[in-house]
């Protein structure tokens, strides 16, 4: 009886390590950045990541000129998504976990979705051959650049809720939003007093 006790503890403590990383894992990462400057560096390599992936997808064989029939072929969807989570792995600092995955597959179907109706309706045969390739790589590109930009990290981006956060040089506190000056807001205010005081005992 004391064996089988021990053997359904330990299955119980398993089964809750599992499920504790399974919730940890559906959940966005917390990333700090020590500064503005540091993740505004991280964003603009995973913008060059989305378009030396987008570029060598479409200059691959004779991808571009099957796309003009097809829009987003099945190779390339997967192509699409293994491009979004290198991206955004380099702007998480490796900590891409698989909510971020997720994320990144669900750009990938809108985008998908996206063209595949335009070819459905005709509509993407007069895009195809207005923008010709270089068109369609910066096209594609600036999806994926707004998707970064305006997507997994921006604070009105309520889908993607908040996984970037900055350490204030002055304070040391982690917050979700520091200035220019890598400056939280109430240091901000203090700054301000501090120098409106300081502008005072010159006077």
């Amino acid at each position: 009886m004391e064996r089988f006790s021990l053997t359904c503890k330990v299955l119980y403590n398993n089964d809750l390590l599992n499920k504790t990383e399974e919730i940890k894992n559906n959940t966005p990462p917390k990333v700090i950045y020590n500064s503005l400057e540091e993740y505004e560096t991280l964003e603009d390599k995973a913008i060059q990541i989305c378009k030396e992936g987008i570029t060598k997808m479409i200059n691959t064989d004779n991808e571009y000129f099957f796309m003009r029939n097809f829009g987003i072929n099945p190779g390339q969807y997967d192509d699409i998504r293994v491009i979004l989570c290198d991206a955004f792995n380099t702007l998480t600092k490796g900590q891409a976990n698989e909510w971020v995955n997720n994320y990144a597959c669900i750009v990938n179907l809108t985008i998908y979705h996206t063209i595949v109706s335009l070819t459905e309706s005709n509509v993407w045969y007069n895009v195809f051959d207005d923008l010709g390739k270089d068109g369609l790589i910066n096209y594609l590109t600036n999806i994926l650049k707004h998707t970064i930009v305006n997507g997994i990290c921006n604070n009105n981006f309520k889908y993607s809720k908040k996984i970037c956060y900055f350490k204030c040089i002055r304070c040391k506190e982690i917050v979700d939003f520091v200035s220019c000056k890598n400056l939280c807001e109430t240091c901000i205010i203090k700054n301000l007093y501090e120098n409106k005081l300081k502008n005072i005992f010159i006077k």
